[in-house]
């Protein structure tokens, strides 16, 4: 990436949206680029990327022009303003429910699996001390797997019991009526 490409692509960006902090805009740069190998070099570029100014802006875009007051969560690159459950998903993602994807999108038609659902509730509780046990309530749930603490947080409120096989299935998405289930078992804890 040249210099002057990106010190341009920078102002304009900090032109169109003036409360975008220099890490924001350096994220929008980052995930705009586009990989090209070293000998494509042209006036611009001479190395593993060239920003995409376009794509800058438009992950810059939202939601920094909404005036929403969840907007100081995370940026999800995928949820506009327009979608259903717009205001939804930015106040989850305010509230450090859930933290989308490594490359910043939240992709809203994906089912979610019971193991990352169980983080959804951890981190609405507050992520509460907990002292996970050294040996898994289920036999498909091994200690220091992927959600393992907040899996088992959440068996140990009764929220979550299980199946009767003695599985928890971290992977399964989860269905609709043990999605009510579970909200309703987290609202009658207290």
């Amino acid at each position: 990436m040249a210099a002057p490409h990106i010190s341009a692509i920078a102002a304009l960006a900090k032109s169109v949206n003036p409360d975008a902090t220099p890490d924001r805009i350096l994220s929008a740069m980052q995930k705009s680029a586009q990989n090209r190998p070293i000998q494509n070099c042209d006036q611009y570029s001479c190395g593993p990327g060239i920003v995409d100014a376009g794509k800058t802006l438009e992950y810059l875009d939202n939601p920094v022009k909404n005036p929403d007051p969840w907007n100081n969560g995370p940026i999800f690159y995928d949820i506009h303003k327009n979608m259903p459950f717009y205001q939804e998903i930015q106040w989850i993602g305010a509230q450090g429910i859930t933290t989308g994807y490594p490359d910043g999108t939240f992709r809203p038609a994906d089912n979610v699996e019971r193991g990352a659902m169980a983080a959804f509730f951890y981190r609405y509780a507050g992520q509460p001390e907990y002292v996970m046990p050294s040996t898994s309530p289920f036999r498909d749930v091994s200690v220091g797997s992927s959600f393992y603490r907040e899996i088992t947080w959440l068996h140990s409120t009764g929220i979550a019991n299980g199946w009767q096989d003695g599985t928890y299935r971290p992977v399964d998405p989860i269905r609709r009526d043990a999605m009510a289930a579970f909200i309703y078992r987290y609202a009658h804890k207290k």
